[in-house]
């Protein structure tokens, strides 16, 4: 075992005892579902690779360890049709951190690739149906002068949406000068680019094949937790004045661009996400935890984990299952898995001391 590896495990006892103890569970309880997960201990430069199973008594070995800057903000992926991942971590140490991350491939029992470099901090990997990798890229630009920042500008970067291979060899699809890109989803072959610049932000489309951009609708520029449904509709959070809503884009068809506030509050973290069959994953006023908001506009709670924030992070591809960071006081969120048929959780082993983040939920046979 790798010593920082040995490290991580010293610093998180429960995970080691967990890890000794693993064991598959039995045909008669065998699990709907297994969650890719990236284990760190808070501030440690390495992190390790878990496939848990839904309904998993304790947590399985490492897949694979790799290592990145101490405290790493880490995002993930997994790859259809395989047990492997793809992550962005920051790697390069440096003053500014925007553009100092790297994207990784993961595969079990295989030394850990970074893939290409200069990859957006804190951004996440966005993986098709088909395997295909795109991120977004950058390089800072200069930094505005005294009377550009007293007039409100940030400095404008160069900004790029590139796809990757697990070669590294990668195609640029966008490039772009402005504030921020963000890849909100991917739907009918298009990606769903969020755009940030001084002239504000918009969400648009672009061909993951063609490359060609179609403008969607302009947006204020602190949009946040985008997801999309089975119809192909973009949710998210925004503010408006002193609240936050949930809005809900469409972009298919006559309707395309057509815009609809979904619900409206105070809270700054309702964090949306798609559920299946048109209903809304979200986090009401007062965060008594996950609801679901219906097509019909009643919000019905469901709490699986009690009061605080849940934060849906993907689904499964039968959309039986939902998983999400459960945040509350306590500071390090936890990893809940949800029947989305109920909301009922299902059973995920606690590891106390690990920060857990969720690349999704992994399909193909274990190697």
């Amino acid at each position: 075992m790798p010593r920082r590896l040995a490290l991580l495990l010293f610093l998180a006892p429960a995970a080691l005892l967990l890890l000794h103890r693993a064991a598959p569970p039995s045909a008669a309880t065998a699990p709907a579902a297994t969650l890719a997960l990236i284990a760190t201990v808070p501030g440690e430069p390495q992190s390790a690779l878990l496939f848990v199973p839904i309904g998993a008594p304790t947590l399985p070995a490492p897949a694979t360890t790799f290592e990145h800057l101490p405290g790493a903000v880490i995002r993930a992926a997994p790859l259809p049709g395989r047990r492997e991942v793809v992550a962005i971590a920051d790697l390069i140490p440096a003053r500014d951190l925007s553009f100092a991350a790297a994207l990784y491939h993961l595969a079990p029992s295989l030394p850990p690739t970074v893939l290409c470099d200069r990859v957006v901090h804190a951004a996440r990997p966005l993986v098709t149906p088909g395997g295909r990798i795109f991120i977004e890229r950058g390089r800072a630009g200069r930094d505005p002068d005294e009377a550009a920042i007293r007039s409100g500008l940030l400095r404008i970067d160069d900004l790029t949406v590139e796809e990757i291979d697990l070669h590294g060899h990668a195609r640029t699809l966008l490039a772009w000068r402005g504030y921020a890109t963000h890849l909100a989803g991917f739907f009918g072959g298009e990606l769903f680019v969020y755009r940030v610049g001084p002239a504000g932000a918009d969400l648009a489309t672009l061909h993951a094949d063609s490359g060609r951009v179609r403008l969607l609708a302009a947006l204020a520029p602190f949009a946040r937790d985008f997801s999309v449904d089975e119809r192909g509709r973009v949710l998210f959070a925004s503010r408006d004045g002193d609240d936050w809503t949930v809005e809900r884009i469409d972009s298919q068809g006559l309707r395309g661009g057509a815009r609809e506030v979904l619900w409206r509050g105070a809270s700054q973290h309702p964090a949306p996400h798609a559920w299946p069959g048109g209903t809304i994953a979200f986090t009401p006023d007062g965060d008594p935890g996950l609801a679901l908001l219906s097509v019909g506009g009643s919000a019905r709670v469901l709490a699986p984990a009690g009061p605080g924030v849940d934060v849906v992070q993907a689904l499964s591809d039968d959309r039986a299952w939902a998983a999400a960071l459960h945040y509350d006081d306590d500071g390090i969120p936890e990893v809940i898995a949800l029947r989305t048929v109920d909301g009922r959780a299902g059973p995920l082993p606690a590891v106390p001391g690990l920060r857990l983040e969720i690349a999704g939920f992994a399909t193909g046979r274990a190697p």
